[in-house]
């Protein structure tokens, strides 16, 4: 091989290392992206459910309460004094 094809052969080789490298670049970036987009929906997730777990425990309480209070009134109705 001549010396001018190896060194165009080289040239050739750089640029598709180079290409390689930017492509994989890219490749990464998208990633990047991606996990980043994932991750903000999978916060936005974590908080709807932290929501909905505080909504329900408000629920359950005020069910307890309503129920406590039923038995109050159920208790007075049917408290007879000792004769």
């Amino acid at each position: 091989m001549r010396f001018r094809e190896k060194l165009d052969q080289l040239a050739v080789q750089g640029l598709l290392d180079v290409q390689s490298e930017q492509v994989q670049n890219a490749m990464v970036n998208q990633a990047e992206d991606e996990w980043a987009k994932l991750s903000t929906k999978l916060d936005q997730y974590q908080q709807i459910a932290a929501a909905e777990v505080t909504a329900n425990q408000i629920i359950f309480d005020c069910s307890d309460t309503e129920a406590w209070m039923l038995e109050k009134e159920l208790s007075l109705v049917t408290y007879k004094e000792p004769t």
